[in-house]
């Protein structure tokens, strides 16, 4: 399941390298695997639709949002698909799916994230020296100061299929939790798994846009080698930045 860096991108060089998607659905191949269970998006749209509406339009009720709403391509970003994600995650409940859609359009243009582009190249593995590929590519902010205090193969970034999700595996024994506390503080924390995060989303929204299935990035965390009292007593900060 896991792959080195090397083999990671030269297997999906092709992929991470296209340019950004248009946002827009393509058909689902006729020849689908049977084994894929993943929803189908245009089945969600269609079930989901009167609340995707009732976002939208609490969102354009709002004068800040409705503002930035309409600002350059945002509309294509914040699409129908888009706000489906919130009406899923919050259970089909609108109020709180609206709050978290407006929260979040917000926080995008606070933090610039619109304007950071295509992100998906600059995704690197923690504990893997750069492959020749990668060694010319920019990380993405914060890697370089994070990866000082993660052992081999701490962070594995992986894409099995290039046609589903991200599975992540962190080894929480292979990072020095200490360094990580004392030598990164909040907002470099945040900076470096706000950069990872959108990487990552930018992976799965193509992957679904492309074909038509809901798609999502799994995290699997290994406790093994990490005492749990040590960990919860002295590293919540860290814990909670570096997963969610």
């Amino acid at each position: 399941l896991l792959q080195n860096e090397a083999s990671f991108f030269s297997s999906h060089n092709l992929f991470f390298f296209k340019k950004k998607s248009q946002r827009k659905m393509c058909k689902v191949d006729s020849q689908a695997n049977p084994y894929d269970e993943r929803p189908l998006v245009d089945d969600l749209l269609e079930k989901h639709a009167k609340a995707i509406a009732s976002v939208r339009e609490s969102i354009l009720d709002d004068d800040e949002c409705k503002a930035l709403y309409e600002k350059g391509d945002n509309t294509k970003r914040y699409d129908d698909i888009w706000i489906l994600r919130y009406v899923l995650s919050h259970k089909g409940h609108v109020k709180s799916a609206s709050k978290a859609a407006m929260n979040t359009i917000k926080f995008r243009e606070e933090s610039k994230l619109n304007q950071a582009g295509d992100l998906r190249h600059r995704i690197k593995q923690h504990g893997v020296p750069d492959s020749e590929k990668m060694a010319n590519i920019d990380p993405l902010p914060g890697y370089k100061l994070y990866n000082k205090y993660c052992e081999e193969n701490a962070i594995c970034t992986t894409l099995p299929d290039e046609n589903r999700g991200i599975v992540v595996y962190y080894d929480m024994g292979k990072m020095d939790q200490h360094g990580l506390a004392t030598g990164m503080d909040t907002e470099q924390m945040k900076e470096m798994v706000l950069y990872a995060n959108e990487a990552m989303f930018q992976v799965v929204d193509e992957i679904t846009r492309r074909t038509g299935r809901l798609t999502k990035v799994m995290k699997i965390v290994d406790m093994v080698s990490q005492s749990v009292i040590y960990y919860c007593s002295f590293h919540s900060r860290v814990v909670n930045w570096c997963l969610f």
